[in-house]
């Protein structure tokens, strides 16, 4: 069995309760591997006298450990690479100095550690230590008092104390990772929840500590640092995520957005979107933007591709692809920066954006302008039970109370 194998057969361990519960979903290979190449790539590109074996990697939820097992195989290739061999001592080197780990979950730090341990085995290295800890990554600003007071099992992380090494220089070089998605309602118990309020500034409203997560980012960064995660989409114009992309504007310079879409790439219960960004003040007033859409029918000009990613790192030319029986719209292009003040983030061609600014040069008024408020549709997560067609036969024949039904509106119903 493969060891990436093992490692993700260990998630599915969970039940569907625990998985909602803990913010747990299932990454698939070749995003992982598109994450982790195109951040250290980059960020050696951008850093070209940092040297190989000073890069500090970190996984802030890494669970079973997939994204690092990802950076131990390209740290490993890019060493035998720059140096001609890979000796026992640059194995162990990489695993306790270049990667470095946290989870909350205890089972899946020792995973995570399994299956990087099984790895150096294999390569001829039997005793190594990798700094994977338990703890929750979000928590590490409590005193003992208070950490005993609070909590009658603590998991709290002391970056520093667990770290040492990695803030004698500054921080990371790299973040990765798929932070779990768990909407601040559902956060047990209430004391951590208040943690997270007073302690973070993107956490207003009704947040996803996944957010958190970019926030904890920049603590942990070193300057010019660079953070790659998959969130939800959300982030791009819910009211519950503008503290985090006033963060992001402040804090960041926002370097690729990747929105997945609805295209089901992987399971998980959010529409997720690949977040890059650099810990530094932008040096352009541009950032580079992708947006992949499933097509419900093909194009008649596509271009089959076996993997996905791999076509994002050539900054495709062709708009329309087939990957594994499915089509898709790619549409990748350099966009201005979102202001500060900007509501929402939305973003578009050239093309497009000249569209629109000649519609509002033709236009008396707005659909905002004669409208009270607009806001995402009825969503009653069992529409054949609260909503479906009926009759007034069906309604007087099983005596519906006119106080429980109305008419609804639907888009099929709206006419020129």
């Amino acid at each position: 069995m493969k060891i990436e194998s093992s490692a993700w057969n260990h998630q599915t361990q969970y039940s569907a309760q625990q998985r909602k519960l803990l913010g747990v979903h299932y990454t698939p290979d070749n995003l992982i591997d598109y994450i982790v190449s195109h951040t250290l790539f980059s960020y050696l590109d951008k850093n070209k006298f940092t040297p190989l074996d000073k890069i500090k990697i970190l996984d802030p939820a890494c669970g079973s450990g997939l994204f690092l097992l990802k950076a131990f195989d390209l740290l490993c290739s890019l060493w035998q690479k720059q140096f001609g061999q890979l000796k026992p001592q640059d194995i162990r080197h990489i695993l306790e100095n270049n990667l470095y780990g946290v989870d909350i979950e205890n089972n899946a730090v020792h995973e995570a550690k399994k299956q990087l341990k099984n790895k150096a085995n294999l390569l001829g290295v039997k005793e190594v230590n990798i700094p994977i800890f338990q703890g929750d990554a979000l928590l590490h600003s409590f005193t003992d008092y208070q950490i005993n007071l609070l909590f009658s099992n603590p998991k709290i992380f002391n970056w520093q104390e667990n770290f040492p090494k990695v803030f004698a220089e500054g921080g990371f070089d790299c973040i990765i990772g798929n932070p779990p998605y768990i909407r601040i309602q559902n956060l047990q118990p209430k004391e951590r929840r208040n943690h997270y309020i007073e302690r973070y500034q993107t956490a207003r409203g009704h947040f996803d500590i996944a957010g958190l997560f970019i926030e904890l980012g920049h603590y942990l960064l070193k300057p010019q640092g660079q953070l790659s995660y998959i969130i939800s989409n959300k982030l791009l114009t819910t009211q519950g995520a503008k503290a985090l992309r006033t963060y992001i504007f402040k804090h960041y310079s926002l370097i690729e957005i990747i929105d997945l879409g609805d295209t089901k790439l992987f399971e998980a219960a959010i529409l997720p979107t690949i977040l890059i960004l650099e810990k530094q003040i932008p040096a352009s007033d541009y950032f580079l933007y992708t947006s992949i859409q499933q097509m419900r029918k093909p194009a008649t000009n596509y271009l089959k591709v076996e993997n996905l990613f791999e076509l994002l790192n050539q900054q495709p030319h062709c708009e329309f692809i087939q990957w594994q029986q499915r089509y898709f719209q790619v549409k990748q292009f350099k966009t201005a920066l979102p202001k500060i003040n900007q509501s929402i983030w939305t973003f578009h061609t050239t093309r497009e954006q000249k569209l629109i600014e000649k519609l509002k040069q033709n236009t008396f008024c707005t659909l905002a302008d004669i409208s009270h408020k607009i806001s995402v549709g009825i969503k009653t997560t069992a529409d054949n039970v609260f909503i479906k067609p009926m009759t007034f036969d069906f309604i007087n024949n099983l005596h519906l109370e006119s106080t429980v039904i109305f008419p609804l509106l639907e888009s099929h119903n709206v006419c020129k």
